[in-house]
């Protein structure tokens, strides 16, 4: 796809949301030898990174063939990046993916428990209850009427389509068929990691080292020549992605409930959000009413 200028501009862009699967479908993307996807997942272009211009942006796709796009976690939650993406990505489609707000919630919070203690499967009730308070976004990102007002407002619903992550899980297939068939490449392609689930919530190994490893990261990327060299590692290489696989471990998470951790001020404000969600963008599966939490 071309921009006004007539320079290539992304096919696609998946907007989130955070925690619903955008890794695996990152990675199902990536698979297929027809689409290709910018390296890292996560580049953050549309609200970090704006100003280097659309030249960089397209510098971060391994080839410059086939349909190209971007799957981020959370394009969906910043109200600049539609504005941005209007001007830019004038013909682009839109994907959002969506799942039960509550679930994603704790979900979204085990992750961040996971980062800081590295532990998921020997957290208590008591911990993640003040892990909760201490931060609004578990229940901001589990709001998705709200975080799709702004894309609603500059391309209409029709231009956005929406995904919900319960029904994808109950057939995959069917799902990429459908999604592959909308980006016009092969739909009987059937991706290796169809069926496997990408970046759960574990344990994770030496997460002290990680931790210093991660602030070690974050000094280089203040850098210009470090910024461009992780950009370059991101890019060639999946040395990211097998450290993250080799630190991480399963040994469960125990069943959770939602209103054993967030507060009913919580559960009000993302029903409120649901019943708008309904009348603006048409049914949630049924499963949306469950609290509870479990892999």
């Amino acid at each position: 796809m071309r921009d006004g200028q007539g320079a290539r501009s992304p096919d696609f862009i998946c907007l989130g949301g955070h925690k619903c699967g955008t890794s695996w479908l990152w990675t199902i993307c990536r698979e297929h030898p027809e689409v290709c996807v910018t390296l890292p997942k996560e580049l953050d272009f549309f609200t970090r990174h704006f100003d280097r211009g659309m030249e960089w942006y397209r510098s971060h796709w391994a080839v410059q063939h086939g349909v190209q796009g971007e799957v981020h976690p959370t394009y969906l939650y910043a109200a600049e990046v539609a504005d941005r993406i209007a001007k830019t990505c004038r013909e682009v489609r839109l994907f959002v993916l969506l799942r039960n707000p509550y679930r994603r919630a704790i979900s979204h919070l085990l992750m961040d428990v996971m980062k800081a203690q590295g532990k998921t499967s020997e957290v208590k009730g008591d911990a993640l209850r003040a892990a909760a308070r201490s931060r609004p976004v578990y229940v901001e990102r589990s709001c998705f009427h709200h975080a799709l007002a702004p894309f609603r407002h500059r391309f209409g619903s029709d231009r956005i389509h929406v995904f919900h992550l319960e029904e994808i899980e109950r057939a995959p297939f069917a799902f990429s068929q459908q999604f592959f068939g909308r980006l016009g490449v092969d739909t009987s392609f059937h991706p290796p990691s169809l069926e496997t689930r990408v970046n759960q919530a574990q344990d994770r190994r030496f997460n002290h080292l990680v931790q210093r490893l991660v602030r070690i990261v974050r000094i280089v990327r203040r850098t210009r020549c470090g910024d461009r060299s992780l950009d370059w590692v991101y890019s060639h290489t999946d040395l990211r992605g097998r450290f993250c696989r080799a630190i991480k471990v399963d040994r469960g998470v125990p069943v959770l409930h939602f209103d054993e951790i967030f507060s009913s001020a919580d559960a009000d404000v993302i029903a409120e959000d649901v019943v708008r969600l309904q009348q603006d963008w048409g049914g949630v599966p049924s499963s949306w009413q469950e609290r509870d939490y479990q892999r």
